[in-house]
């Protein structure tokens, strides 16, 4: 667990900040994105060891994301 990144990409408040602060709590270090646009570049250029992705993004839907994402990194766990 320890070193353990998780990204989470939930433009929700509420939902994206109990999800942190529960994994967060349990010791995984956790980033916390509201819209894909402040993520992609992280994601490419040093993935995490999991996605936790909200399939309605704001800016971007988040299939096209996942797909993406699984382009540029088919090994990296995804969860929607």
């Amino acid at each position: 667990m320890v070193g353990t990144r998780i990204v989470i990409l939930e433009d929700d408040p509420s939902i994206g900040r109990s999800v942190l602060h529960a994994l967060e709590d349990r010791g995984y270090d956790v980033e916390l994105h509201a819209r894909a646009s402040s993520a992609t570049t992280m994601l490419e250029d040093d993935p995490p060891d999991l996605v936790l992705l909200d399939v309605g993004l704001p800016d971007i839907d988040g299939l096209t994301l996942c797909r993406w994402i699984r382009d540029a990194n088919p090994d990296l766990p995804i969860i929607l």
